[in-house]
């Protein structure tokens, strides 16, 4: 195996040999930028960085592209004024937010069993799988120092199984999925940027996958 690896980077590199010699060109071996006739075209071959995994790079900018995974900060969003491919979203105030209920021609058992999805892959790690606020997240907001002492970094998860939230409307629950929580609702109807623990999920799911996780959290509320 190290034989057919190693076979394939000395191709590789005679290749890209071959190239500088036949044209007049000054090259980068490191980079792979190569520039012909002097200014005149600026091409990229494969780059021999150095030993490892990636010592011969074919594409110089793929292994070095910024990636973040799931819950990781920072956190890539759309750009405040994409519009999502199933329209923009509505501008409401508090009041017109706590009038709406979860819609009546929604299939009630494929909203349950998509809100039951959603909240695992969006919610489960600050909410906890019982819904309680008690989620992993915790483990970050509290940072114990070397002397013992107890650091609060922010606000806990909300309980969501609290009279608090229960007693919430459904509007108010699509709400706080919205626009990130009581917080960034309250921000967002100030015109202030939100800035809040929860990220605004307006911007990541449909109005259906909203409504999802509010029929979602009503049914484990009624247990």
């Amino acid at each position: 195996m190290l034989n057919k690896i190693l076979i394939k980077q000395i191709s590789l590199f005679l290749s890209f040999a071959i190239v500088l010699v036949l044209v007049s060109c000054t090259a980068n071996i490191k980079t792979g930028e190569v520039k012909i006739l002097g200014e005149t075209a600026t091409i990229h071959l494969p780059a021999i960085p150095g030993s490892g995994s990636h010592a011969i790079l074919i594409f110089t900018e793929m292994h070095y592209q910024p990636s973040y995974k799931s819950q990781e900060i920072p956190r890539i969003m759309p750009h405040s004024e994409a519009v999502p491919m199933n329209g923009k979203e509505l501008t409401r105030n508090t009041m017109e937010y706590k009038a709406l209920q979860i819609p009546v021609n929604y299939d009630v058992d494929n909203q349950l069993t998509l809100g039951n999805k959603l909240y695992a892959e969006n919610c489960i790690f600050c909410h906890g799988s019982n819904l309680d606020g008690n989620g992993a997240y915790r483990d970050y907001v509290n940072i114990k120092t070397v002397e013992g002492k107890v650091i609060n970094k922010g606000a806990y998860p909300a309980n969501l199984l609290s009279e608090k939230t229960s007693n919430s409307s459904d509007g108010e629950l699509f709400a706080f999925i919205s626009k990130g929580s009581r917080t960034g609702l309250a921000q967002y109807e100030q015109g202030l940027e939100i800035k809040s623990g929860m990220l605004p999920y307006d911007s990541i799911l449909t109005e259906q996958e909203r409504w999802a996780l509010v029929s979602y959290l009503r049914s484990v509320q009624k247990e």
